[in-house]
């Protein structure tokens, strides 16, 4: 049997009896591993998830303001990258911080090809993707 496609499904429950289903789907090219997209695709759903979540909160004043949006007092002057981030393009630095030994996203990334990047940039160096709400991040494999 050949795989062609993979999709994902989710439903987040929304509080007062409503839910919010979630789907993706993906064509697979010769050289994709099933596995791996269908990783992709439920990471991505439940990252949007989180954006919109993020995004509600903004709209209702819930989130404080230097969170969503860029300082734009005077640029700080460039710090060096933690050894951990010197495998990721500067692109990819700026993207990401360093707590603790674990590599978190600064924000929200939308573009997923660039998520896919990092993801597979940190695997390589032993880290696996946590999925903890807001707090998702790579961390260390034991």
């Amino acid at each position: 049997m050949k795989i062609t496609k993979v999709s994902f499904n989710r439903k987040f429950n929304l509080g007062n009896y409503e839910s919010l289903d979630v789907g993706a789907e993906a064509e697979l090219g010769e050289n994709d591993n099933a596995l791996e997209v269908w990783s992709i695709l439920r990471d991505n759903s439940e990252m949007w998830y989180i954006d919109q979540q993020r995004k509600k909160q903004a709209e209702k004043g819930g989130v404080n303001s230097s969170v969503t949006q860029p300082a734009t007092a005077t640029a700080p002057s460039p710090q060096p990258s933690p050894p951990i981030l010197e495998k990721f393009t500067p692109k990819q630095q700026d993207l990401l911080t360093v707590k603790n030994g674990s590599i978190y996203p600064k924000e929200y990334i939308e573009d997923k090809f660039a998520w896919i990047a990092i993801n597979v940039t940190a695997e390589a160096q032993g880290y696996k993707w946590v999925k903890a709400g807001d707090q998702s991040h790579w961390s260390k494999t034991a």
